[in-house]
């Protein structure tokens, strides 16, 4: 089956999962808040977001579905972190019934609904592959992302404190080419930034992310402000996804992480204030 992604106006689909990942849990946010009194508007932010899920779906971009899934997990452990024990039991035995109700389902029943879905939806079983080439690294582009990642690591090695120069990457990476698609971006964000500022610049940005993240956690453990808590959901959701690409040198993309960040540590500091 041909594999169609959807792009939007980024110049690969990936990018467009990378935008994705960080407004669907912002509108999420924003439907759980009072900011929208309206009921219609909110079902209609709802279309949006069920609309954007099945875009992020036909992306197929493996990087952002991990990322999402793990910072969604992330957050809503923090969520549900201060309920009592009877909600936190009801959540796992709704989640126990699921899993069990699905395992003793006849077999019969469970392929009559899988190829129902397949012929309504045709990309499912584009997804289902795409989703057991995750764990591979010996073939296709996971090996060829390691690959990449050996190039860099090489770069770290020579440069390894303040790296090799910011925007150089694509120059002093033609000299580490290892293979025929090699010399290129690393695939990865926190390796390219390494090899460019250094083992001290990493370090840096690192430090930010996690002063930011304790902040903001601990802002919503005690206002339990739910918009910035999806605020939080997309940032992290992001950041899981860059290991796997460039998103922190791409302008389009760059410019909204920045632009979330400083969002998030407004409202916070406005709220303080009032």
């Amino acid at each position: 089956m041909d594999q169609v992604t959807f792009g939007a106006s980024f110049a690969a689909a990936s990018g467009f999962a990378a935008w994705l990942i960080i407004i669907i849990p912002l509108l999420i946010g924003i439907i759980a808040t009072n900011i929208i009194p309206s009921v219609k508007l909110k079902n209609l932010l709802a279309v949006i977001i069920v609309a954007q899920a099945l875009f992020l779906l036909r992306t197929y971009s493996r990087g952002a579905w991990i990322g999402f899934v793990i910072s969604s997990i992330l957050m809503f452990y923090y969520f549900t972190k201060n309920f009592s024990s009877k909600i936190k039991l009801l959540y796992l035995s709704v989640a126990i019934c699921l899993v069990a109700g699905y395992l003793f389902l006849p077999r019969s029943l469970i392929f009559s609904v899988k190829d129902s879905i397949r012929v309504k939806f045709k990309f499912s079983q584009t997804i289902s592959g795409r989703i057991k080439t995750i764990p591979q690294i010996a073939t296709g582009s996971n090996f060829e992302r390691i690959r990449w990642w050996k190039e860099s690591l090489r770069i770290i090695k020579d440069y390894p404190l303040v790296g090799c120069g910011l925007n150089t990457y694509s120059v002093v990476g033609r000299l580490y080419k290892s293979f025929d698609g090699g010399g290129i971006y690393p695939h990865n964000s926190y390796l390219q930034m390494a090899a460019e500022t250094g083992l001290l610049g990493l370090f840096a940005f690192l430090w930010f992310l996690f002063m930011f993240f304790r902040i903001g956690l601990r802002y919503f453990n005690q206002n339990r402000d739910v918009l910035v808590l999806g605020l939080l959901t997309g940032i992290s959701a992001f950041l899981i996804h860059a290991i796997f690409d460039t998103h922190l040198y791409s302008l389009q993309l760059v410019v909204l992480f920045w632009y979330m960040v400083g969002l998030t540590v407004a409202m916070i500091k406005l709220d303080q204030k009032i």
